[in-house]
């Protein structure tokens, strides 16, 4: 089969991380793939080199089986093209949503208006697809009512870990070991902004004293969050560590890892640290409900203190039975294997269609 993958960007996050993932098992089983990208620098190696587009470049489709989407701009792009793609190819246009619009936009744009047009565009853009694969079922349902439309499908996602594992910095590793000493160490990582809810760990540093956090990522909300940190005192047991091209390497040095978003449309780094095999305390999120049970993977309402408390006690009291359970669960379904798979399968289906 051949796959033109059209992606925002180039970087990285979640949605542009899957299609890597995609990208590469496709390749190893024989598929043919191209990768046109629309903003930004390449910050993110592929097996083949990523072609910069405009909206308006006329690439040729007619070559082509499925015309795979990720990201807003991808998906206004392919929209824009949508009766060319029909006119001149037989390729079917597929796009893969990995988060809830209505939830996510106010987040990422703080100008009404902006948030507005973005919104009603890239509305627009997913209801002229062939077809849309949501992570989960509740996604598929709230963007069957969003979009009105049926033609969705759900794909869950997966992700693997490294063969070989990029070193710890050694001076990060050493601030991590020597805090294990004294603390139970809480580890997180994402995209430092609002909707990640980190700052409840920071609030949580507060009330329990025998913890210590370690967060990786950067973003817009890193100020903020070194400023409470101050405010509560709690400075001295918290570390940002900043992005880290190899955030799996830190995980396995960490007693819980700890996920406080707001909303997520199927978390990988859920998926990381499962495959880890640590203990994982998360945030009462839709995606968890079809991927893993309290048994495996406790959970807490969001800005929930006590909860997010209650739930690393738990955890903590048998932290390696509940590492077990949830990297099982992983292995049974959520590797980047089963992923490809799974998207193959919704791609003959499209095609059949």
């Amino acid at each position: 089969m051949k796959i033109a993958f059209i992606l925002s960007q180039v970087v990285p996050s979640g949605p542009f991380i899957v299609a890597k993932d995609l990208i590469e098992v496709m390749i190893l089983q024989g598929h043919q793939i191209d990768i046109f990208y629309l903003h930004g620098e390449i910050r993110q190696s592929y097996p083949v080199a990523p072609k910069r587009i405009k909206y308006w470049s006329l690439v040729d489709f007619s070559c082509y089986d499925i015309v795979h989407s990720h990201g807003f701009r991808a998906d206004v792009y392919v929209h824009f093209h949508q009766q060319r793609i029909a006119k001149t190819s037989k390729a079917k246009t597929l796009s893969t949503l990995h988060q809830y619009n209505s939830i996510q936009i106010p987040f990422d744009y703080s100008q009404k208006w902006k948030m507005l047009l973005v919104e009603a565009l890239w509305k627009r853009s997913l209801q002229s697809k062939d077809h849309i694969a949501a992570l989960t079922k509740h996604m598929a349902s709230y963007y069957q009512k969003y979009l009105g439309i049926s033609r969705i499908s759900v794909v869950h996602n997966g992700r693997s870990l490294p063969a070989i594992m990029d070193p710890c910095d050694p001076q990060l590793l050493s601030q991590i070991q020597t805090a294990k000493k004294k603390y139970r160490v809480i580890g997180a990582a994402g995209l430092l902004t609002p909707r990640k809810g980190f700052d409840q760990i920071i609030r949580l540093l507060a009330q329990q004293e025998n913890l210590f956090a370690v967060i990786l990522g950067d973003g817009d909300e890193r100020q903020n969050l070194l400023d409470q940190a101050s405010s509560l005192g709690v400075s001295d047991r918290l570390l940002l560590c900043g992005f880290r091209p190899n955030p799996t390497a830190y995980y396995p040095h960490f007693d819980v890892f700890v996920f406080p978003s707001h909303a997520e449309g199927f978390s990988l780094v859920i998926t990381e640290a499962a495959a880890c095999g640590i203990p994982v305390v998360c945030s009462k999120l839709p995606f968890l409900e079809e991927s893993y049970s309290e048994d495996e993977i406790p959970r807490f309402e969001v800005n929930d203190l006590a909860g997010l408390k209650r739930a690393l006690d738990q955890i903590l009291r048998d932290p390696e039975m509940y590492a077990q359970r949830a990297h099982a669960k992983y292995s049974k379904h959520f590797t980047r294997e089963a992923m490809v798979e799974r998207y193959l399968s919704l791609y003959a289906k499209i095609k059949g269609n």
